[in-house]
């Protein structure tokens, strides 16, 4: 008699929240569907929710295609990895974006980073394609880490957690619609668990922004997670330093003004004024990370990053009392505190055409 022989390698449920990502979605998913079907013991789930540009129409087509596929007519990209995850057979809970693109071999490459490393959480950091615009090969490439190793956080374009540390710290914030991956790490911190980063573990981001104005919105909608009022931020160093980049450009407006001496200098002192965060912030990314790349333009990508930070900030600011003003019960002052409601995300489950 021949006994099947249990598999002892971990198994990956890999979850895909999908929201209007046609353009790119056929390509991610059919590489996904290979490396799932390379690996053997993992599952592929979808999460399309509330797409309207035909994504749940490509999701439906793909032959072969996901194990499962979740329709949730609304709710965020937190709340769509949970409802994923809740779906879940997995030890392993790996969530990839809808327009990042994974290494074929990438679940076993997870499995030997996962088995070698005492670590919660894994991932890798994100790429540009290589035929990205300056914009997105500039801003990722600094980003890069000099090595594997410890990490505060970690993007949710292609992060993998323990399913038991996942449950225990509640999941993603369904109410954040922005850096929820940054606030779920810092709950999974504080519960004492460690998150690693491998660079074997890097996926392709590829809806980029190709112009500045494009990266300035992009980065501005990014930054209203971290200025939603419901996000631990401790020791925030972006925060910090877009408060000392205002600090000085507000100083070098008033030394342009105000200032004593020719104009020349004057002009010269509030133009370095404004660059001195910037620049020092490259200078730090090229330390950490061991690499100089395009110096001069990073730190017009930083430039724009703080701006929009602090536009973010404003937005949120203005925002949360308006929205505060409005829902706040009769007789209730404005400042009082609001009770946070999840949303409820009912579910149709539809296992694909394809299983193995």
């Amino acid at each position: 008699m021949i006994h099947a022989i249990a598999d002892s390698r971990p198994r990956f449920s890999v979850l895909v929240p999908v929201h209007n990502k046609a353009p790119v979605l056929r390509a991610v998913l059919t590489r996904l569907v290979s490396a799932v079907r390379s690996y053997g013991n993992a599952e592929l789930i979808v999460v399309d929710h509330d797409s309207t540009d035909g994504s749940g129409e490509i999701v439906a087509a793909l032959d072969p295609g996901p194990d499962i596929v979740v329709c949730s007519p609304v709710g965020t990209a937190a709340a769509a990895r949970n409802l994923g995850a809740a779906h879940a057979t997995g030890t392993h809970l790996t969530f990839v974006d809808a327009d990042c693109v994974v290494a074929e071999d990438y679940l076993e490459r997870l499995a030997e980073v996962v088995t070698s490393v005492n670590a919660a959480a894994v991932g890798g950091h994100v790429c540009a394609p290589v035929s990205s615009a300056w914009v997105a090969d500039v801003w990722q490439r600094i980003h890069v880490p000099a090595g594997d190793g410890p990490r505060r956080w970690l993007s949710a374009a292609g992060l993998t957690v323990e399913r038991g540390a996942f449950e225990r710290v509640g999941g993603f914030d369904e109410t954040k619609e922005t850096q929820e991956d940054v606030e779920f790490c810092g709950r999974l911190r504080r519960a004492g668990y460690r998150i690693w980063g491998a660079s074997a573990l890097a996926v392709i981001h590829l809806d980029n922004p190709s112009t500045l104005a494009g990266f300035f919105r992009k980065e501005a909608w990014r930054a209203t997670g971290a200025f939603d009022g419901r996000t631990r931020r401790g020791s925030d160093r972006p925060t910090l330093a877009m408060a000392v980049h205002l600090a000085l450009v507000g100083g070098g407006a008033a030394v342009s003004i105000r200032g004593p001496g020719p104009e020349m200098v004057r002009l010269a002192s509030t133009f370095a004024l404004s660059f001195a965060v910037p620049s020092f912030t490259v200078a730090v990314r090229a330390w950490c990370n061991r690499r100089l790349y395009r110096p001069a333009a990073a730190v017009v990508l930083y430039q724009a990053y703080y701006l929009a930070r602090v536009t973010a900030l404003v937005q949120s600011s203005c925002g949360r009392v308006h929205k505060m003003a409005a829902s706040a019960p009769r007789g209730a002052a404005v400042g009082d505190p609001l009770p946070l409601r999840r949303p409820c995300l009912p579910a149709i489950v539809r296992p694909a055409r394809h299983r193995r």
